[in-house]
């Protein structure tokens, strides 16, 4: 005879497994999609913005020569470059091309002593772009050596995004001067890797390829040539506020200045949630210590800056604290400024020469954030 109460249970249980694998698979779905075929976020109508007059060729046109390696800390890009900045210097000794980028910077009431030197001034149809090499000096263990683009384009669109996918179109990852070589980059740096995440709000180049609510801070470019940093908690309460001509959205952080656009001068001035940055189950990784960084900050519409931050390298670099960051940003001249993912996957690649000492020659991410050849975008 049957037993139908022995039956309906291993049936019972049979169907909780079932629904346990699908509901699995229905967040691993939702949470980490491995499909590279987003959603479509129409943006508003993206404002051109006049970019600044070229004075000419460098000073002695320097250009950094390419190279398939990274350029050491006693390496020098071929010619000389030329140094426009250092603290014995006034405004009036700068050459007229150290003058167009520095009058937005403040260096000269922040507490840290800098050397800049000129590297690259390169100009496409769309888009024109200063790179600096800066120098804070220190003990060997307290050298922060960082590299600044400061970044010019007529429309916020030739700011381009690149996420690395697979032979069968999958979400993948690769390092950065492959991906940027694979796109016909003229200058790139790394993203926020948000294939090591599961949550938060990724926009890529207007497309939306990931949708979980996040705490941590979102950094938003948008087509009207603003860059809005806010926390997940206000995001998600005014989301179609944020989201609203998105062409770029971040979800790394943490942002770096305050609402007024001020230095943040204590860790606990940080969104970090208490905790490792992209999980909720890990305790403390570090993220206020001293690390190789790369940020993103913006002046004015039109007038970006890229920064990257070499570290763990004594005596060349040291990295940047979180606080030291800030600060950064802010002598850059930054309005508003952001944390993107940093130790080994800070890169800086310029025309096929890999700018920056990364930390145990980098590695593969997700995305980039990338200027075309000739700097025009789509």
């Amino acid at each position: 005879m049957v037993n139908f109460k022995k039956l309906f249970a291993v049936i019972g249980a049979d169907i909780l497994i079932a629904a346990s694998i699908i509901g699995l698979f229905a967040y691993d779905a939702l949470v980490s999609p491995q499909s590279a075929n987003p959603i479509t976020v129409i943006p508003t109508e993206t404002r051109e913005f006049g970019l600044p007059d070229t004075p000419g060729k460098n000073p002695s046109n320097q250009t950094l020569t390419p190279s398939a390696t990274a350029l050491t800390p006693d390496s020098t890009p071929t010619p000389a470059p030329t140094q426009v900045y250092t603290d014995n210097y006034s405004a009036s000794d700068l050459t007229e091309l150290g003058y167009t980028v520095l009058t937005e910077k403040r260096y000269d009431e922040s507490p840290f002593k800098r050397v800049v030197t000129q590297l690259v001034d390169d100009t496409g149809d769309g888009a024109r772009f200063i790179i600096s090499r800066v120098e804070i000096p220190g003990s060997d263990d307290d050298i922060i050596t960082y590299y600044v683009v400061d970044l010019f384009v007529n429309r916020v669109t030739n700011i381009l995004t690149n996420v690395a996918v697979n032979s069968d179109g999958e979400l993948s990852k690769d390092d950065v001067a492959a991906q940027a070589e694979k796109v016909g980059a003229k200058l790139a740096i790394s993203g926020d890797y948000f294939r090591n995440s599961k949550i938060g709000y990724i926009v890529r180049n207007g497309m939306l390829y990931r949708d979980v609510a996040s705490k941590n801070d979102y950094c938003i470019l948008k087509t009207d040539g603003s860059l809005v940093c806010v926390d997940g908690t206000s995001f998600e309460a005014m989301k179609d506020l944020y989201i609203d001509g998105a062409w770029q959205c971040w979800a790394f952080g943490p942002t770096l200045l305050t609402e007024s656009g001020n230095v943040i001068l204590n860790n606990t001035g940080f969104n970090i949630n208490g905790g490792r940055y992209h999980s909720i189950d890990i305790t403390n990784n570090g993220i206020q210590n001293k690390h190789p960084r790369s940020a993103i900050g913006y002046i004015d519409d039109g007038h970006y800056i890229l920064v990257l931050v070499d570290g763990r390298s004594e005596g060349y670099s040291s990295g940047a604290s979180l606080i030291e960051l800030s600060q950064i940003m802010y002598d850059e001249g930054c309005k508003s400024a952001y944390n993107l993912d940093g130790g080994r996957s800070a890169v800086l690649w310029y025309d096929g020469v890999i700018v920056n000492m990364p930390y145990k020659d980098g590695r593969e991410i997700s995305d980039i954030i990338y200027i075309k050849e000739g700097g025009s975008g789509k």
